[in-house]
């Protein structure tokens, strides 16, 4: 790939391991495993993780407060969030100097109205455990929403 920077794209699915490059023209390219890497040439980490629970709305840096908070909500998609976090330990291991950014698919829903995230359930419920409607598929969404304007 042209170019001296590149971003890996890590996607963590329920029984998939989808890893992709970017590169600084915005050109993409699927990559077979880590070890096909030039680890000297990226930039930055992207992680897509399917749940980011109530606190983690917006792309952020992956610390170690951030993925507490993605162990705390994995009990919520146990399919999805642990594949992405053994993903994050093991590029962590590959490329420990890169930054690695979480890109949560229920950011995109995240500012829905009351009325659309509450399940007619006992407030207690909904309190004492949390249960909402958060919307999934959100990056996939982002994208259609932007290629059909």
């Amino acid at each position: 790939m042209a170019g001296l920077s590149l971003v890996l794209v890590v996607n963590a699915g329920s029984e998939t391991l989808k890893l992709s490059i970017v590169g600084e023209d915005g050109a993409s390219e699927p990559l077979a495993s880590l070890a096909a890497l030039d680890p000297e040439r990226v930039v930055a980490v992207g992680h897509r993780i399917v749940h980011g629970g109530p606190h983690l709305r917006e792309p952020v840096v992956i610390d170690a407060a951030v993925e507490a908070e993605i162990r705390a909500v994995e009990a919520i998609a146990p399919l999805h969030n642990a594949p992405a976090l053994a993903a994050l330990e093991h590029a962590r291991n590959v490329l420990p100097d890169a930054p690695h950014v979480a890109v949560f698919d229920t950011a995109f829903h995240a500012t829905l109205p009351d009325e659309a995230v509450v399940y007619p359930l006992p407030l207690s419920w909904r309190e004492e455990w949390g249960i909402r409607r958060y919307g999934f598929h959100g990056t996939s969404v982002a994208w259609a929403a932007e290629q059909a304007s």
